[in-house]
């Protein structure tokens, strides 16, 4: 019988045998700051796929990981682990080694999937309600435009287009108004995908592959044939994945430059075209959104030169910043699990982050990402935790100094 092709580059195969068990990522792991469970850390999920690929793939994988059969317990624990993971990347960071486990653990899961394991609560109906909304949300993607106010415009054809995404447009359409606001300022206008469909990213994180490209060539189609040249977008996930995915979905290299809205905003506070007039009297500290702090895109000093340069701002570093900065605990799709048990862990992620910023005397947290804005809100809710803090988007809080 012919063997299934392991879902694994051959240089994640190599970093899987490349770890230590050091535990140097212990230290900085969102999920154990806040459940201290040292089972469900990144080298324990290292180790228990190890067991599956022994079990699973035979040949040159059993005579590289020579190890037992894992027990149907331990199947259940690593399942457990792997998807309760907010794939922030920061252990990967600090790894001796350099093992990328942002794009890793995504691997892990799309290898699960394809043995025919579930992941965890709703996480495992993700892919319906794709299918049903084109949305990772029970909303129908045609309520994605909600957010815009009558005198918004949407130009038929612009050379500047603008991915709102589905995170932005249903959990924090203040960043939505914000970014189309700071557009409007810089260019005069944009367009923007009426029936603009997800980018696949919480499908590809959580290992559901096979419906993804369908809805990247619609959206590439659709933005073209607007007229697109540059294509801008406000959420870090957003951004990663069309710069690192998409391409592979469209056959090579995509017909549209992809910039993300701090990166426009900050040369066009530099070159004159922006400037801010209000003062914002206030200590602000900045949160880098994992997917644009860790690997590429990059995007880590235009956000900061866009806060700085809002007259009365005092901008206050938080002690883990730009590569290390802490998990907002919303990533991963460990917040579409939607159990007691998950959406506990995600919240306490995301106060730890609050808790550090209030430690630097912060009035706002300034934030960078839809999941952030959404779990830090939810967080203060959920927890019953009371601050004067204020939680806002860079793009929300620009708009507002025009």
């Amino acid at each position: 019988m012919k063997k299934k092709k392991v879902a694994l580059t051959g240089l994640q195969l190599i970093e899987l045998d490349a770890c230590t068990g050091c535990g140097q990522c212990l230290k900085f792991c969102p999920v154990q700051a806040v459940t201290g469970d040292a089972s469900i850390s990144p080298p324990e999920k290292i180790r228990h796929f190890k067991y599956l690929l022994q079990a699973q793939g035979g040949g040159v994988l059993s005579r590289l990981f020579r190890s037992r059969k894992p027990s149907d317990e331990e199947m259940e624990k690593f399942v457990s682990a792997l998807f309760k993971c907010t794939t922030c990347g920061v252990c990967g960071t600090v790894c001796p080694v350099g093992i990328n486990t942002q794009k890793l653990w995504a691997a892990l899961r799309t290898e699960l999937i394809r043995m025919g394991k579930e992941p965890p609560g709703k996480q495992k109906d993700v892919p319906d309600v794709f299918r049903r909304r084109k949305t990772p949300y029970e909303k129908d993607v045609a309520e994605k435009p909600l957010w815009r106010p009558a005198g918004l415009k949407n130009y038929p054809s612009h050379e500047i287009g603008y991915f709102v995404g589905c995170g932005v447009s249903f959990s924090a359409p203040p960043m939505a108004l914000g970014g189309a606001r700071m557009l409007e300022s810089i260019y005069g206008g944009f367009t923007m995908l009426e029936i603009e469909e997800c980018c696949g990213f919480p499908l590809y994180v959580l290992g559901f592959e096979d419906i993804i490209e369908s809805m990247v060539r619609k959206n590439v189609a659709g933005l073209v044939g607007q007229g697109v040249k540059k294509l801008v977008t406000t959420c870090a996930c957003c951004m990663s994945f069309l710069t690192n995915n998409w391409p592979k979905y469209t056959g090579g290299k995509l017909p549209f430059e992809v910039v993300h809205i701090s990166q426009e905003v900050a040369r066009a506070v530099e070159t004159g075209v922006v400037a801010f007039k209000k003062e914002l009297k206030e200590t602000v500290c900045y949160h880098d959104p994992c997917y644009i702090s860790r690997g590429k895109p990059y995007v880590v000093e235009e956000p900061r030169r866009v806060i700085t340069s809002i007259p009365g701002v005092i901008f206050k570093e938080m002690e883990r910043n730009r590569q290390y900065s802490k998990c907002c605990g919303a990533g991963g799709g460990i917040r579409r699990v939607q159990d007691e048990e998950h959406t506990k862990i995600s919240c306490e992620i995301a106060l730890e982050v609050i808790k550090d910023a209030e430690a630097e005397g912060a009035d706002t947290l300034a934030i960078n990402c839809p999941a952030c804005y959404e779990r830090m809100h939810l967080a203060l809710t959920k927890l019953g935790y009371e601050t004067k803090l204020k939680i806002k988007d860079i793009m929300q809080m620009a708009s507002e100094q025009l």
